[in-house]
């Protein structure tokens, strides 16, 4: 790239502030409640100010599905625990209850498939997008995207016990899941040999013991309603900078966008599963399948030590484009930021950028957080994920990144036509 672009600190100062403006306006974005199609809507105008065109899509949703496993396992853990202990037919009615819990987080939250949605209350999402469109001819697109829903605070974040947080969750996990191994193995074993395995009966012991790990997850989530300032509304509002920035080159110094259509993009019930940026796959299939696409999603801005653009998504198992890692990285490394790449932790979840990847459009994420098993001083789905809890350096950042890498690509395009 000829030249290098900075964003000054008013910049980074505007977006903080007007993603509290939001935030204020807007506070409670739980997919479905009218904030969040309102902050949505007040992205739309800022979008509507200097894009070409603006998109308001509404989507059908099922939001309670996402998490509803944890609370399953809560509930069928014990009776199934119950039902061991009774004996006879009852032990494989209780394998049946554990074998639908199963599958339910498997496919929730393991694969991210939404096969158990309908089973629950429909609500409406609502994604929000706006069009920069180039001088010249498209040859390509590049997407820069963030979410505008928040969630209800995760009990297990509280300040008291995050620490433990990873290992709360793993070992009720494990817990619930080597009791359904167990169980399975023991029905094998009956069919083959007409008897239970001689050791079940005392296994049934440490399934009572296991009570302890797994009844908590019915309280996984509290009833407070987090800001979602890092997660993710500083990340929308980064998009929508980040277009009116480039709006801004072209009009003062005469830098504009030659062959790179720019789509500034924020989804809904991200925290719903990534059901937003499905309904947006689902609706540009055609439009993101025709000219070559890049999409960087920006999720959880918090410490600018903490940058990392992600190899994998949802729950590590789906690839990321590596040569869209390695172009944002080399970007990354000529401003001077010290930015890893690293892939995303198995049973950490997901973001945007994993709907994309499914279905194989070139896609990563930059977060700003740190990824570590045991942490201390989280914001993160927490009722302190606000807009002081986020490190101004962390949206310079990334907005250099990004303003840097959306221009350098286009003058790769336009060199080579």
């Amino acid at each position: 790239m000829s030249k290098q672009i900075h964003i000054s600190q008013k910049d980074t100062q505007d977006t903080l502030d007007l993603t509290q403006e939001i935030i204020d306006k807007c506070p409670k974005r739980i997919v479905g409640l009218p904030d969040t199609k309102k902050a949505a809507e007040c992205l739309e105008e800022q979008l509507s100010q200097f894009c070409d065109e603006t998109h308001l899509d509404p989507f059908d949703v099922w939001p309670k599905s996402f998490l509803s496993f944890l609370k399953a396992m809560a509930i069928t853990y014990p009776i199934a625990t119950l039902l061991f202990f009774l004996g006879d037919v009852t032990e494989f009615v209780g394998l049946g209850l554990l074998t639908l819990t199963a599958f339910l987080g498997f496919s929730q939250f393991v694969f991210y498939f939404s096969l158990f949605d309908r089973f629950f209350k429909k609500e409406k999402g609502y994604n929000v997008s706006g069009v920069i469109e180039p001088k010249g001819e498209i040859k390509q697109q590049i997407i820069i995207g963030g979410h505008h829903d928040a969630v209800y605070e995760f009990n297990f974040l509280r300040p008291k016990v995050q620490y433990y947080y990873g290992p709360i969750i793993l070992s009720g996990t494990i817990i619930f899941l080597g009791s359904w191994f167990v169980a399975i193995a023991d029905l094998i074993y009956y069919l083959v040999n007409a008897q239970h395995v001689s050791w079940f009966g005392n296994f049934r012991y440490f399934m009572l013991i296991g009570l302890i790990f797994v009844i908590p997850f019915y309280f996984f989530e509290g009833k407070r309603i987090t800001p979602g300032a890092g997660d993710n509304l500083v990340a929308s509002v980064i998009a929508v900078k980040l277009g009116r920035f480039i709006k801004e080159l072209e009009e003062k110094d005469g830098v504009d966008l030659k062959h790179t259509r720019l789509v500034l993009l924020s989804t809904d019930a991200e925290e719903a599963g990534l059901r937003g940026a499905k309904a947006y796959v689902k609706k540009y299939k055609k439009q993101l399948k025709e000219i070559p696409t890049h999409v960087i999603n920006v999720d959880s801005i918090y410490e600018k030590e903490n940058l990392q653009i992600l190899t994998s998504d949802i729950n590590g198992m789906q690839p990321l484009n590596k040569d869209l890692v390695r172009d944002l990285k080399n970007v990354s490394d000529e401003l001077g930021y010290d930015i890893k790449a690293v892939p995303f932790k198995f049973f950490g979840g997901a973001t945007d950028s994993g709907a994309y990847a499914r279905k194989r459009i070139s896609a990563t994420t930059i977060i700003a957080m740190s990824t570590d098993t045991f942490r201390r001083d989280l914001y993160y789905h927490t009722v302190e994920d606000k807009v002081e809890n986020i490190e101004p350096g962390s949206v310079e950042a990334c907005l250099n990144i990004l303003v840097n890498f959306v221009l350098k690509k286009d003058e790769e395009v336009w060199k080579n036509s």
